[in-house]
């Protein structure tokens, strides 16, 4: 992928979602997992076959940041304050986590760590300070604060080599860059950067890692993809009908084919009118090969 490409774009599934979010490839089932978070529903689509492709749901809570995968099976997802494991059926499998969220903040948007630690972050009132905070959950269900002092918290993944976190503040048009050491799961100094775009090119939103290390990025309000190398050169962009795109995966048996949730939160009558795809999870194939997503190995 290089340069500014308009795509041809499908529709994966007719969500509609107010804000879909964080697809996750599960190669065990053939199916990617992926939350509409306002709603606390967690949703789990067939990859392939006629489109749309058939999608199955369950309602977990009021809200819901962000599903991961499990090593032994299932989920663990972060549902308003707590952590709650359900196997591969959908039905909880032990008791749920639960984390001392800091007033008026809620989950937003995770990822697991190369180890197989959950790291998961919230998202702040608008109107209050930066409270919000990313919390690393280690697979004996220790849990630490990485972050504090966050606006919204979003996209994050890692290098291949598990040195690197890259980290979404939203309320910053930036892709931050961390040392991380992967052994003991601690964050260490703030990087230079990847990218710092003017906002009005989009605000970052989803982050993943491909095989090659390049690093994709959603932009909400920015209509696009784009794909950056591990020192912040842009080596392409995909333009979509849709302008609060969320998160992108790359899913299938080859994890060649781009997935990309979105939302229609704020958009007024006639701006969703303009976007009827607002809020669908959207998909293009792509001359590029995702990883596989790390696993949480906590809880059996």
């Amino acid at each position: 992928m290089s340069g500014s490409v308009h795509e041809q774009w499908d529709v994966v599934v007719a969500s509609a979602c107010e804000i879909g979010e964080r697809p996750l490839w599960d190669e065990r089932t053939g199916t990617f997992v992926w939350v509409d978070i306002p709603t606390g529903t967690v949703h789990r689509t067939t990859f392939g076959g006629p489109l749309p492709w058939h999608t199955t749901s369950i309602s977990l809570g009021s809200n819901v940041g962000v599903a991961v995968l499990r090593e032994v099976g299932g989920i663990a997802a972060a549902v308003d304050g707590n952590i709650v494991f359900l196997n591969e059926h959908g039905d909880v499998d032990a008791e749920p986590l639960a984390l001392e969220l800091p007033a008026n903040t809620m989950f937003n948007d995770g990822m697991c760590d190369p180890r197989g630690r959950f790291v998961v972050g919230t998202n702040s009132d608008p109107a209050g300070p930066p409270n919000g905070v990313l919390f690393s959950i280690d697979t004996d269900l220790t849990v630490r604060v990485l972050l504090t002092g966050i606006f919204e918290s979003n996209g994050l993944d890692w290098s291949i080599d598990g040195k690197i976190m890259y980290y979404v503040d939203s309320y910053e048009s930036v892709v931050r860059r961390y040392e991380y050491d992967v052994d003991n799961g601690t964050l260490g100094e703030r990087l230079v950067d990847l990218v710092s775009l003017p906002t009005d090119q989009g605000i970052s939103d989803g982050v993943i890692v491909d095989e090659d290390d390049s690093i994709w990025v959603a932009f909400w309000e920015g209509s696009a993809i784009r794909r950056y190398s591990p020192h912040g050169e842009l080596l392409g962009e995909l333009i979509a009908p849709v302008s609060k795109l969320t998160c992108p995966a790359l899913v299938g048996p080859d994890r060649d084919t781009l997935v990309v949730t979105s939302a229609w939160q704020d958009l007024s009558p006639e701006q969703r009118a303009a976007e009827p795809w607002a809020g669908h999870v959207i998909t293009t194939p792509i001359d590029a090969r995702g990883r596989l997503p790390f696993r949480f190995g906590g809880h059996r």
